[in-house]
């Protein structure tokens, strides 16, 4: 994953646990991957594109719930 890539949020246990739903199926571009101290990807930073929730456009997006598209 790279800063810019188009990604889909997709379901995942993390994301209901997050409360985060509303966000299922909408497109976002990664502005920021996010890795652990061992190097394994715990997710994303990533823009809503055309839109926002909850007054917000960028939102962390747990890997789980990320597929790309590009």
């Amino acid at each position: 994953m790279m800063e810019n890539d188009i990604i889909v949020v997709i379901p995942s246990k993390r994301l209901s646990e997050m409360r985060m739903e509303p966000l299922l199926n909408h497109k976002m571009e990664v502005t920021e991957p996010v890795y652990s101290k061992e190097g394994g990807l715990l997710g994303c930073w990533a823009s809503l594109i055309d839109e926002t929730f909850l007054g917000e456009k960028e939102w962390f997006i747990p890997y789980e719930s990320i597929f790309i598209m590009n």
